[in-house]
């Protein structure tokens, strides 16, 4: 069965809108504390990730679980836009969150 979108940033941004700061905001499924989450398969299984993972991990080209944590620095966890994400270490991302979510 042919698949719905070309790749996974057609999926990403067909699953999000932008918004007027710039934002590009999931409108799919979310956690009860708003990060985004899409179904992707996973070894042959369907397994819910976090999407804006997902987000930056294709737009890095490389494998979701590489990343350490991703940090927002628009600070809106409904945000998939990769431009808006970093990956962070378990320390900076501690801090960060310690600072109210601040911007690098």
């Amino acid at each position: 069965m042919p698949h719905k979108y070309a790749n996974m940033r057609e999926r990403i941004n067909a699953n999000a809108i932008r918004v007027s700061c710039g934002c590009l905001i999931w409108i799919s499924k979310t956690t009860p504390g708003g990060y985004p989450q899409m179904c992707v398969r996973v070894k042959g299984k369907v397994k819910t990730k976090l999407a804006h993972r997902i987000s930056l991990a294709d737009h890095l080209g490389i494998k979701p679980y590489r990343l350490n944590y991703v940090h927002h620095i628009c600070n809106n966890p409904a945000c998939v836009d990769p431009l808006h994400l970093v990956s962070i270490t378990q320390r900076k991302n501690l801090l960060e969150r310690r600072n109210n979510h601040g911007a690098f």
